[in-house]
Order: structure tokens, then C-alpha cells, then sequence
């Protein structure tokens, strides 16, 4: 991925990136995803940073990027971390768990709680550090995604690999799989799933390129329904994952055939806490009654 130049999508160009949307970041990932769940799942984290980066003041990119314009950042920003004033700055301390590709990296994003000044209320922040300032610990011993350590997308080949397998799968009754009525359902509906969840992703980010050339931040209920609407694509494949593995019968728990190890994957990413779609619904459906957002990303 390095060398194909796929972490420069989203960099400034004024760092060697290429500056590229979304819309391609995201084709991008899925075109991974069918080959490996988990190297579209480092790539969408570690890949995005690079956007980040550019939202902060530049001096942070000279120190990331000054003599290495390929130097990678992985994140953790939950802000399991305490934040204590220190002289030119803030003193960082604590453990995060679940920062994917972090070998791989030289800097990390690191969230932590912050005193406010008048004894109100502590306050998430967002500090970047070089790779001497921390310490990796493997703790990554998972049942799903384990080359990396957390994520998501949606992964397409999920429905291709199960149509290559049932065009010559024999059922126990002796008959097709591809012309038993109730997998041929299965199959559009999951065709039509992914074409409805693909669209409403470009949708979003058509929307969200708008906001950002007017240089205006779209409504927050506005960002809650696109947030809802990525979690709930874990939840529709993880769903839709389980019925297509039931649907290979007792053949499926074979190591050579891809259908546990892709539910597997995506029960994996749908823990992540971006991708809990009971809580980001319940966010998203309070602000419609006009109650305060809980979303602390948002």
C-alpha cells in the first residue's frame, strides 16, 4: 500500500500527497476489502490521518512529515488518557487500547481528558506524538481481523465468493444451491443492499465535499444521520453475513472456504465504538426530540 502510494490519497499535496476525495479514498478500501477485511481496515485507519493533518495548524505536519513525507500515524482517541499542564505544554500518561497498524507507524493521535480552567468540567483533547514518547504492548489476540487491531468497511466480495460457490454446490437433497428459491432471494438481497448502502455513502460524501467547498460545517443532526448511516452498514453485513453463512450448510466451516472467516471479520469490526449502531442511533434519534447530544465525536 505504501508503495502503491494509497496512504497519499488524502494528504495535502503540499506533503506529497495527491489531495484526493473521499469518493476515491473510499473505492479504494473496498476494492481491499474484497481481497482482506483486515488490510482495508488498516488502510481506512492509517489513511485517513493524513486528512486530519490538514485540519490542524501545519507546524504539526513539519514535525510528522518534515524529512519523511511517508511516515505514517496510527490513532487511539477515546480519551482513556489524563492531561496535566506542564511547562510548555501538557504531560500525557495513561494506556489506549485498539490502535490498529501502530508497528507500522512512526506518530500517533492520542485522545485524553483536559482540566478546564475554573474547575468546570474536564474537556477530550487530541494530542500527536512521536514514536519515542510511547511504548507498544501486543494485547491483539481476537477471533476476527487479526492482522490488525480495529475497524471497518463493507466487503463486497462477501456475496461474489458465496455466488462462485453456489453455482456448483449440491444440497443434501441432491439440488442446486443456485436454484433453490430462497438463496436465489438471498443473493438479491444482498446485491440490492450493498448497490443501496454503496450509493448512499457517495450520497453523503457528495454532500459533505459541498459543505466543505462553501466552507461551511454541516447542521449537526445532518452529521449524526451520515454517522448512523456508516454504522449501520457493519450492522446490515454483519446480518446479512450470517444468513449467507447459514446458507453454505455444514460445508461452510471449512478453513478453505472464506464464509466464517468474513463473519468472523465483521462481527470483529462491528464491536469497534464507531460502529456500535445502537448507541450512534440513539444519539442521532434524541437530537430529533430535541434533546442534547451525547456524541462526544461529533
Amino acid at each position: 500500500m505504501q508503495r502503491a502510494g494509497f496512504f497519499r490519497v488524502l494528504q495535502p499535496k503540499r506533503w506529497g500527497g495527491y489531495e484526493m476525495d473521499l469518493h476515491t479514498f473510499y473505492e479504494i478500501q473496498l476494492a481491499l476489502a474484497e481481497g482482506d477485511m483486515s488490510t482495508a481496515w488498516i488502510y481506512g485507519v492509517s489513511g485517513v490521518h493524513p486528512w486530519f493533518m490538514a485540519l490542524l495548524d501545519d507546524r504539526a505536519a513539519q514535525e510528522v512529515w518534515r524529512s519523511d513525507t511517508s511516515v505514517l500515524i496510527c490513532s487511539s482517541l477515546m480519551p482513556a488518557g489524563r492531561a496535566t499542564p506542564a511547562e510548555g505544554g501538557y504531560r500525557l500518561s495513561g494506556r489506549w487500547r485498539y490502535a490498529s497498524c501502530c508497528e507500522h507507524c512512526d506518530w500517533a493521535l492520542l485522545g485524553a481528558m483536559v482540566a478546564t480552567d475554573g474547575g468546570g468540567l474536564p474537556e477530550g483533547r487530541i494530542f500527536l506524538l512521536p514514536r519515542k514518547d510511547y511504548g507498544t504492548i501486543d494485547t491483539w489476540q481476537v477471533s476476527g481481523l487479526q492482522a490488525t487491531g480495529s475497524w471497518d468497511v463493507t466487503v463486497e466480495d462477501m456475496l461474489n465468493a458465496f455466488l462462485d460457490y453456489g453455482k456448483t454446490r449440491l444440497t443434501r437433497a441432491g439440488g442446486r444451491s443456485a436454484e433453490n428459491p430462497f438463496v436465489q432471494l438471498l443473493c438479491a438481497e444482498t446485491a440490492a443492499a450493498i448497490d443501496e448502502m454503496t450509493n448512499t455513502l457517495h450520497r453523503n460524501f457528495r454532500n459533505l465535499h459541498a459543505y466543505a467547498k462553501r466552507g461551511e460545517a454541516p447542521p449537526l443532526e445532518e452529521r449524526l444521520r451520515y454517522k448512523f448511516q456508516s454504522t449501520e452498514v457493519t450492522e446490515r453485513c454483519t446480518l446479512l453475513a450470517a444468513r449467507i453463512f447459514k446458507a453454505t450448510g455444514a460445508a461452510g466451516l471449512a478453513e478453505g472456504l472464506p464464509f466464517g472467516g468474513i463473519l468472523a471479520d465483521l462481527m470483529a469490526g462491528r464491536q469497534h465504538i464507531s460502529n456500535q449502531y445502537e448507541h450512534v442511533g440513539s444519539s442521532w434519534g434524541g437530537v430529533m426530540f430535541g434533546l442534547e447530544n451525547k456524541d462526544l465525536m461529533l
